[in-house]
């Protein structure tokens, strides 16, 4: 018998904004019903796995490398979404692995920015090993596992542009992906999304004197972006109910988008998720290129990126461009 060729696989997680995102008042079992529109973007963390066949001593071993520049904190391996994919894959297709995995993670993505990143590499991991045990990404099995896993998981494996309901878990509607430019910056201090939830809960309705759209009129983008509609359409509708709780949270927040909306070429501006990272609609890549420089010299973390209507995936070419 033949041993199996040790392989290696090059997987891509785009990060994600919310073009809107409507939250409720928590329910008695502390969940909040939500709809939101997700984009893909091409701001991605990369992996780069060596599988090497060893039934005998199959084991995972992972590096995580941070490029962003933020200093977030390191995790253990073990509460490592990457790490705990793997084997919940094994775990619920009653395979066992009989690999030894080495997988080296570069973090573009920073944490407790509302861009996604845990998830996203949660869903590059599925697909990577949906790839390996001879399933497609976007198996029954991959987004049941991407479910248990995170309500958001399973966007990341489609990714694209989509519409979610329920506690953010329910997948809606696949939408065209629009052609936006894009600049995403943030304050130095993050944001996790369970405080953020919890001031949402604490402030009650927006005041008046808040500068965010009303969730009647974040109706009408689902209806435009299905007929591929322009960013200055998509951009006079984006918004985000949890921006008022993170800026009261991070006042650097509410800061950083009165910078980014006073900039020429900006559309318009908003908190993606739960923050406190924010992105801006541009006019095109030019102008995004003269913001994020702008947003530099200013302080803040910025880079630039475009909406992509892919999500996590293993080997594509098309994926380079993240």
């Amino acid at each position: 018998m033949d041993t199996p060729k040790d392989k290696s696989y090059f997987i891509t997680a785009p990060a994600k904004i919310n073009l809107s995102l409507d939250v409720e008042r928590a329910t008695i079992n502390g969940r909040h019903p939500l709809t939101t529109i997700m984009q893909s973007v091409s701001l991605c963390d990369r992996m780069m796995a060596n599988v090497h066949w060893d039934p005998d001593n199959p084991t995972i071993n992972l590096k995580m490398t941070e490029t962003h520049g933020l200093n977030e904190a390191k995790i253990p391996d073990e509460d490592n979404l990457v790490y705990k994919a793997i084997l919940k894959f094994v775990d619920y297709i009653g395979r066992p692995l009989e690999d030894r995995i080495d997988i080296t993670l570069q973090k573009n993505i920073p944490s407790r920015s509302g861009l996604g990143g845990g998830s996203a590499d949660c869903a590059a991991a599925i697909a990577f090993m949906a790839i390996l045990y001879g399933l497609e990404p976007d198996s029954d099995e991959s987004i049941a596992v991407a479910r248990s896993l995170g309500s958001d998981v399973a966007f990341f494996l489609r990714g694209g542009c989509a519409v979610l309901d329920g506690y953010g878990d329910r997948f809606r509607e696949q939408l065209p992906s629009p052609e936006l430019s894009l600049v995403l910056a943030r304050p130095l201090e993050g944001l996790g999304t369970g405080i953020v939830y919890q001031k949402f809960d604490e402030v009650g309705p927006l005041p008046d004197n808040v500068d965010i759209d009303g969730s009647e009129d974040r109706r009408k983008l689902i209806p435009l972006l299905r007929e591929r509609t322009s960013a200055p359409n998509i951009a006079t509708l984006i918004g985000n109910s949890l921006q008022y709780a993170s800026m009261l949270l991070e006042p650097n927040v509410e800061r950083l988008l009165a910078d980014l909306k006073s900039q020429d070429g900006v559309l318009n501006a908003m908190v993606s998720g739960s923050g406190s990272a924010c992105f801006a609609i541009c006019t095109d890549k030019r102008a995004a290129n003269k913001v994020c420089s702008a947003m530099r010299e200013h302080g803040w973390w910025a880079v630039t990126c475009k909406s992509v209507p892919f999500g996590a995936g293993v080997g594509d070419p098309i994926r380079a461009i993240c």
